[in-house]
């Protein structure tokens, strides 16, 4: 399987589907993702907690390749998060980077940046403009 495959492939169980069983196909033991959580990289059985606890705020998930890139050993793509709302069905749309590098049809490194910030913004979790906020000196919360 392609690089960029096995990385929608992630995408298409994981995160569309919901199928936390199948974390543990697509990581070597001993692997964790970072850039998700601040300071915290998260292995199979952290991601097995974190895909539903994020699921259960959207419906209809799906993911769009904007852009991606492949070399010997890595895939990297900028996606395009679209979904909806669970509980109004808002049209949601947040962009997100990842990168992996595998060996042997596994991967063995992570890393990923995702525009939590707007997502919990549509969701109504965090004052619109957050960051606009932030910069002026407003403390949230």
């Amino acid at each position: 399987m392609a690089h960029l495959d096995l990385l929608r492939d992630w995408f298409r169980r994981v995160w569309i589907a919901g199928d936390v069983d199948a974390i543990g196909d697509y990581f070597a033991p001993g692997t964790e993702a970072t850039g998700i959580l601040p300071g915290a990289g998260l292995g199979p059985q952290d991601f097995a907690e974190f895909v539903p606890a994020l699921r259960q705020h959207l419906r209809n998930p799906e993911v769009v390749f904007l852009r991606q890139m492949e070399t010997a050993d890595c895939a990297w793509a900028l996606v395009e998060v679209r979904a909806q709302a669970a509980l109004d069905l808002t049209p949601i749309r947040f962009e997100g980077q990842a990168m992996i590098r595998l060996e042997a049809g596994r991967i063995v490194e992570a890393h990923n940046h995702f525009d939590l910030v707007t997502l919990f913004e549509t969701l109504g979790l965090l004052p619109p403009d957050t960051i606009a906020l932030c910069l002026a000196g407003e403390r949230i919360g």
